[in-house]
């Protein structure tokens, strides 16, 4: 049998920051099963990017035979979505809100904040839930959180297979949501300054926007958006609408755990992500509805 050694970090990376150094340690590893645990690896990935369509579909099928809109495809007129009537001052949140982000994506990283250590959660998530660093499993993450925020943009309009002024409407909230969303992050990123696990475990940089997960907002905004949708359009019956939030929200969930898995995030940071990218979708969609219709 083929072995081959290599030199593996010590079993705790709190450790090897607290002595400022990295001490190997020599161990035995079988090339085998290491080729195995990568194709295992690829396996899974390739699953969850191929999820990213797959798991909506059921619902999206059945949402659109029994949608309110109906084979004769009349106008929704359903919750407080459809008395919101887009104008300039939406353009003007919108432009503002791109231009924001625009600027804050095309400054340059400030330096890390070096006081923000990670505490003994963080690095004992990233210990036991780490894969590797970038690669595969960064792009799975990628794909993933491209797909849910494409769907949260399209969901309304595909699933009635309609751009009338309900799916406009839809798109139009959905688009802000998602604005705020990341003008948020973003502007977390650029104050807090926290180091990338990679970067912070290697002591070498590797960028400063760790807190919190962009990616994780994003998934887990889109995932409310999809699943306010289904309320506000009646989609599937009533039994069965739970459907839509639950596949949705599984795949905010696994984008959350492969930035983590790829060694770009500390766990905190998803877990914040999460929270800011739910609340900060659902109070834009009250506010863009029930405050303002009722206003």
């Amino acid at each position: 049998m083929t072995v081959r050694t290599r030199t593996v970090r010590r079993a705790s990376v709190a450790a090897e920051l607290r002595h400022g150094h990295r001490a190997g340690t020599l161990v035995v590893e079988d090339a085998g099963s290491h080729r195995l645990k990568r194709t295992r690896m690829d396996r899974v990935i390739g699953w969850l990017c191929a999820s990213a369509v797959l798991m909506p579909a059921p619902a999206v099928l059945c949402a659109g035979a029994e949608s309110r809109a109906g084979i004769s495809g009349a106008p929704l007129q359903i919750g407080p979505l459809s008395q919101v009537e887009p104008g300039l001052m939406d353009l003007a949140y919108i432009g503002l809100l791109s231009a924001g982000g625009v600027a804050l994506r095309v400054q340059d990283e400030p330096p890390p904040n070096l006081g923000m250590s990670p505490g003994a959660f963080d690095l004992g998530v990233r210990d036991g839930l780490r894969v590797q660093t970038g690669g595969p499993t960064a792009k799975a993450s990628d794909v993933l959180m491209i797909s849910l925020v494409a769907g949260a943009l399209s969901a309304p309009a595909l699933v009635h297979w309609s751009v009338g002024p309900a799916e406009r409407r839809a798109a139009m909230v959905g688009a802000e949501g998602l604005l705020t969303t990341a003008l948020v992050t973003g502007l977390t990123k650029y104050s807090v300054r926290r180091q990338r696990p990679d970067g912070y475990a290697a002591d070498q940089y590797a960028g400063s926007r760790s807190f919190f997960s962009g990616h994780t907002a994003s998934a887990f905004g889109s995932a409310t958006l999809v699943s306010l949708y289904a309320y506000e359009f009646q989609w599937l019956s009533e039994d069965l609408r739970w459907l839509v939030p639950a596949s949705s929200y599984s795949l905010a969930a696994a984008t959350g755990y492969l930035r983590v898995a790829a060694d770009k995030h500390w766990a905190t940071d998803v877990c914040v992500g999460a929270a800011v990218g739910t609340l900060t979708s659902w109070l834009v969609y009250k506010l863009r509805t029930d405050w303002l219709v009722s206003n």
